[in-house]
């Protein structure tokens, strides 16, 4: 029985479209169950069966292979929908510069007390913090260049690279 179900691609494309139907899993909640059922068609190949099994499991597992294809690719376009600019704005998910500046306030005192140790006492530093403030400051001119400036990701880039070089690499 658990020969015939594994080898029957029609059987396991109606579970798998069950599962987003009646059962309402999304894409990764699907991908996790094709996963298990090629670990059990893996299993019944390394414990035997005839010939004819065998070869129904090699086909079942090419058909496998494409739904987890499609399946991923379904999640990556979710994702990309879900997180879309005018998506979040319509949902209201999207921040305003002022709530983006207003975060940065907030973290700024402890990345300038974290470079203000590290030029008094380099070897106190924490290297968590400094991480920390590694990206804070990234982000933060990031954030601020992008908002301020319409410039594009390259000219950016390049505008920070050319003023490194007439610095001799300090910013």
């Amino acid at each position: 029985m658990l020969d015939f179900s594994l080898c029957s691609h029609s059987l396991l494309f109606k579970f798998i479209d069950y599962l987003q139907d009646e059962w309402k899993l999304g894409h990764d909640g699907r991908l996790v169950y094709i996963n298990a059922i090629s670990e059990l068609i893996d299993f019944r190949k390394i414990n035997g069966g005839s010939d004819t099994v065998l070869r129904n499991l090699s086909s079942t597992e090419l058909y496998l292979k494409r739904a987890r294809k499609t399946v991923a690719k379904m999640t990556r376009l979710q994702w990309t929908q879900d997180l879309d600019i005018e998506t979040l704005d319509a949902r209201g998910h999207w921040t305003s510069m002022k709530e983006l500046f207003e975060v940065g306030t907030f973290h700024l005192p402890h990345s300038e007390s974290t470079v203000k140790t590290c030029k008094t006492s380099p070897g106190q530093v924490n290297p968590s913090d400094l991480t920390l403030a590694t990206k804070f400051f990234a982000v933060y001119l990031f954030i601020k260049e992008k908002g301020s400036i319409f410039v594009l990701f390259s000219e950016a880039t390049t505008i920070n690279i050319s003023l490194l070089k007439c610095q001799c690499g300090r910013v």
